[in-house]
């Protein structure tokens, strides 16, 4: 069983903000259940989470120092496992994640950088887990074969494995 976490939900992890503590519940289910380990996200994922956490030292709710730990001390410590965009074998031999999102995002009209976690569910992973309610919804109207949870449903998520 692979889970797909985007960007919004690994924020959570580091940051005490709405829905902090559900998404903390995913991250904790990990280090317990061998099938989960570990999680899987495209390599932007990485680039997105210190995006956030510039615009958090510029809104001054962290210090330069508190996001640089951030990032270079804790984010590396998650249990993930990234994907390239392009020649990554244990995606595809046929396909690269970055075409297969272009499709998605052409034929469902989601956000390039949104069809790259799509494009990995669908084609690695089972689950979806994102903090991203408006992504949630409109992915779980699609019929693609994904399974998303939703931030705040992670802990019941957890209770029926």
């Amino acid at each position: 069983m692979k889970v797909v976490v985007d960007a919004s939900v690994v924020v959570k992890w580091l940051l005490p903000e709405e829905h902090h503590t559900e998404a903390r519940a995913l991250l904790q289910l990990v280090g317990r259940v061998e099938e989960l380990s570990p999680l899987i996200a495209p390599e932007i994922l990485i680039a997105e989470v210190g995006h956030a956490l510039r615009r958090q030292v510029n809104r001054s709710v962290l210090t330069p120092n508190d996001a640089e730990y951030l990032f270079g001390e804790i984010l590396p410590e998650f249990p993930i496992d990234y994907y390239f965009l392009r020649n990554d074998m244990r995606y595809s031999r046929v396909g690269h994640l970055a075409d297969d999102a272009m499709r998605i995002g052409n034929l469902y009209q989601f956000s390039f950088y949104d069809s790259i976690y799509i494009a990995l569910a669908l084609q690695v992973g089972e689950y979806f887990a994102t903090a991203d309610r408006k992504l949630f919804d409109r992915l779980s109207s699609t019929g693609l074969q994904i399974q998303p949870i939703w931030v705040e449903a992670i802990p019941e998520w957890v209770n029926n494995l």
